[in-house]
């Protein structure tokens, strides 16, 4: 229980497995940019304009997390568990919703919005191959993070770091696979660590569903 026991101890069991879940998060990024590399020049340009996009997503969705663990956190410290399974059904619907949008206005909006941060008419096709199924899987981005932000809510602190570090952990096998290609598997290029990201969040998306819905009933539908 977080209100029991010394408070040194239980800070670090709570900030050891919460820093690891967040550099699983960076490392989407870090991995993507290692195998983009070997591509050349252009795609390596192009996918380090996207930086700034994906650093916003990630704090819109540790945003919403922190106000699922506040909220939710509470109730269930109050003992209010019906109220606590509503919360966590309405942040998944408030994700859900600010994920379309994102997605609807983020998809048209690549072409202007890269030019305007000073990409060339040259790395907009690599720009836009990386961006739309990036923008596509934004939804299965957010979800976990406020999936594991609801975990934490209830005391749970290494369920939320093994997810997001399993993630990775699928991103990197995909990235080479999905990026150059191996037999029968065609190489996508610089969309292939778009691909990859995606598969390994809808992985973790089902097992969170899997593990908040199934087995611990947090959340009502």
């Amino acid at each position: 229980m977080l209100t029991e026991g010394p408070v040194g101890p239980m800070l670090r069991n709570m900030a050891i497995p919460t820093g690891l879940g967040m550099l699983a998060i960076i490392s989407f990024s870090l991995v993507d940019t290692y195998f983009v590399s070997r591509l050349g020049l252009e795609p390596l340009a192009a996918v380090s304009f996207t930086f700034p996009v994906v650093m916003i997503a990630n704090a819109v969705g540790a945003g919403l997390g922190t106000g699922i663990v506040t909220l939710v956190g509470r109730q269930i410290g109050a003992g209010q568990q019906a109220a606590s399974r509503r919360s966590a059904r309405d942040a998944a619907l408030t994700v859900i919703l600010v994920s379309a949008i994102g997605t609807m206005i983020g998809i048209p909006l690549i072409e202007p919005l890269f030019r305007g941060l000073g990409a060339g008419p040259e790395l907009i096709p690599d720009i836009t191959a990386y961006m739309v199924p990036w923008w596509l899987g934004l939804v299965f981005m957010l979800l976990p993070m406020c999936a594991s932000a609801l975990l934490r809510a209830s005391g749970e602190m290494r369920l939320p770091a093994l997810m997001l570090s399993g993630a990775a952990v699928i991103n990197v096998a995909l990235d080479p696979l999905l990026m150059f290609g191996l037999g029968p598997i065609p190489g996508f290029g610089l969309a292939g660590a778009a691909y990859a990201s995606l598969v390994a969040r809808i992985v973790v998306t089902g097992l969170a569903y899997h593990l908040i819905v199934r087995k611990r009933d947090q959340l009502e539908l």
